[in-house]
C-alpha cells in the first residue's frame, strides 16, 4: 500500500474535531488512493480498520444469493466506514465499494480506541456521523420502495456532486445501476433524460451536475433528510474537548 504519513485533511468527521485530536490522528493515518470498482470491506469482514474517506464515494452494498445487489448507503468525505464497531460489532455488515475514485485512510481500531480515550471530541464527532448514516438507512429503505427510478438516481448525483464539491468526476452506468438495483439500460435512459433536461452532462463516462435546481426537480425528498443530516465543516467549536 502506498501510503502519505501526514495527509491533508479533506474527511468531515476528523476535520470537526479539535487540532490536538487531528494531529494526533494524522500521525496514525495511513492513506492511499482507493478506484472505482474496489472492494474495501466485504460482508463478514472482521474490523482491524476504520476508513475515513478524504474524497470520492463509497457504497456500502447488500447482495442476494443470487449475485444481485442494491445499496444500503453511501459515503462521502462526510463519514467513515467501520461505525458499526461503535455499536458493539466485530464484523462488517455489507460490502464496501468504491463508486466514485478518490483518496481514504485507514486507521487502526487500537488507533481508534486510543483516540476516543484521549479526545472526547472524536467519539462526539463519530456518533454524529453514525446517527446521520442511520437516519440515510433509514430514508433508503423507504426510498427503494416509494420513488421511481428517476427520483432514486437524481438524489444519488446531487449527493455525489456535494461529495465532489460541483467538479466533473467519473461515473459509469454500471456502477450506478449495481448501487441502486437498476438494470443498466434504466440507468442510461434516464441520464439521457436528465441530460436532455440541462441537469448534468454525461460524456464518456464523465458526469457533471450542471443545475443543481433543476436536478433536485427531479429527486425525491428523501435527498433533503440524508443531506441535512450530514456532518460538514466547522463544527469543531460545538464539541466536547
Amino acid at each position: 500500500m502506498t501510503t502519505n504519513s501526514k495527509p491533508v485533511l479533506r474527511n468531515h468527521v476528523l476535520m470537526s474535531t479539535r487540532p490536538d485530536a487531528q494531529s494526533f490522528i494524522t500521525e496514525r493515518l495511513q492513506t492511499r488512493a482507493v478506484t472505482a470498482g474496489e472492494t474495501l470491506f466485504d460482508h463478514g469482514d472482521p474490523i482491524h480498520h476504520a476508513i475515513f474517506p478524504q474524497s470520492g464515494v463509497i457504497s456500502m452494498l447488500s447482495q442476494s444469493e443470487g449475485g444481485k445487489s442494491v445499496e444500503q448507503a453511501s459515503i462521502g468525505n462526510e463519514g467513515f466506514l467501520g461505525f458499526t464497531y461503535l455499536m458493539g460489532g466485530g464484523s462488517v455488515p455489507a460490502r464496501a465499494m468504491v463508486q466514485i475514485s478518490g483518496e481514504a485512510s485507514w486507521l487502526t481500531i487500537a488507533d481508534l480506541e486510543e483516540a476516543m480515550t484521549r479526545f472526547v471530541c472524536v467519539r462526539a464527532a463519530l456518533l454524529r456521523y453514525s446517527q446521520a448514516l442511520i437516519i440515510q438507512l433509514m430514508e433508503t429503505i423507504a426510498c427503494n420502495g416509494l420513488h421511481s427510478a428517476e427520483q432514486r438516481i437524481a438524489s444519488w448525483l446531487l449527493l455525489a456532486d456535494r461529495r465532489m464539491q460541483g467538479r466533473t468526476f467519473a461515473l459509469t452506468q454500471d456502477g450506478l445501476g449495481r448501487a441502486l438495483g437498476l438494470r443498466r439500460a434504466t440507468v442510461s435512459n434516464i441520464c439521457s433524460d436528465l441530460q436532455r433536461a440541462g441537469a448534468i452532462t454525461y460524456s464518456r463516462g464523465h458526469l457533471a451536475v450542471v443545475d443543481r435546481a433543476g436536478l433536485r426537480n427531479h429527486a425525491c425528498s428523501c435527498h433533503d433528510r440524508i443531506e441535512a443530516g450530514m456532518i460538514v465543516p466547522g463544527v469543531r467549536d460545538t464539541l466536547p474537548i
